[in-house]
């Protein structure tokens, strides 16, 4: 099992941390996001590992919007 996060907003910090030992999460963002900041996508893929998910991060370079590349890299992450 695992996930897949696009644009995701991170939560409060969860006290204490849930156990997501190796658990895979893939993440895409926009580097130019109003409402999901770079920072706040930053701090949940932090948030994950500390938790001790393995985080894939995949920037794309506009806004808050879906893009097919965001798809596209999802799909070639849960194919491998």
């Amino acid at each position: 099992a695992g996930a897949a996060l696009f644009h995701a907003m991170g939560p409060l910090v969860p006290e204490p941390l849930p156990k997501l030992d190796g658990v895979p999460v893939f993440m895409a963002a926009g580097r130019r996001d109003p409402l999901i900041t770079p920072e706040g996508t930053e701090q949940l893929a932090e948030l994950l590992r500390n938790a001790g998910a393995d985080v894939t991060l995949y920037w794309q370079p506009g806004g808050h919007s879906l893009t097919q590349a965001e798809v596209y890299a999802a799909t070639d992450w849960i194919n491998k």
